[in-house]
């Protein structure tokens, strides 16, 4: 499936493929990890031939495990799509502190807000909120966007029940006035 969404890229001249690639283990040196990474390797090349980029989306995993994965990959066309609400909600990352670790490796970003898990019932996810009413401190991440020189898409991710186009509209203005300091 994901040469199949590798090769449509390539065909629609979309220049990178995003996605969850699952559960990427803590320790490099179990046969998990290697694993992934084997497979990993296999799919960027495949991707490094037709042109294409591949992102990986933030979530289940701490930054230094990304980071580390990404490196061992080593193909040179690997990247993250930073969702720092997934960082929050699986109880990953602080969010500025995981732009400062990503650095240049952020391509794409994604603008959604969240809370880190409730200690009380620690089998939940955190919850997605309404920017800027969680935990991402969206104007000192942007501002640490802009002195590392992102210049990728900055989009507005919104899998809230019952949001409507009055949000998108809000969260546009908001996120284009911190855009401006």
């Amino acid at each position: 499936e994901y040469h199949e969404m590798i090769d449509f890229c390539q065909m629609a001249e979309v220049p990178a493929m995003h996605s969850h690639f699952g559960f990427i283990p803590e320790d490099p040196s179990s046969e998990q990890y290697k694993g992934f990474i084997k497979v990993m390797q296999d799919l960027a090349n495949y991707a490094k031939q037709r042109g294409v980029m591949i992102y990986f989306e933030t979530g289940q995993e701490t930054p230094t495990t990304l980071i580390r994965a990404i490196k061992d990959i080593a193909t040179g066309n690997v990247f993250i799509n930073c969702d720092l609400a997934n960082l929050l909600m699986y109880g990953k990352a602080n969010s500025l502190d995981a732009v400062k670790q990503f650095g240049s490796l952020i391509k794409e970003f994604h603008a959604k807000d969240g809370k880190y898990p409730d200690p009380n019932n620690p089998y939940e996810l955190g919850a997605e909120v309404p920017i800027p009413t969680g935990e991402v401190n969206f104007p000192a991440v942007i501002a640490e966007l802009k002195k590392q020189g992102f210049q990728g898409a900055l989009t507005i991710e919104c899998e809230l029940n019952g949001a409507r186009h009055d949000y998108v509209i809000k969260t546009r203005q908001y996120l284009q006035e911190l855009l401006e300091k």
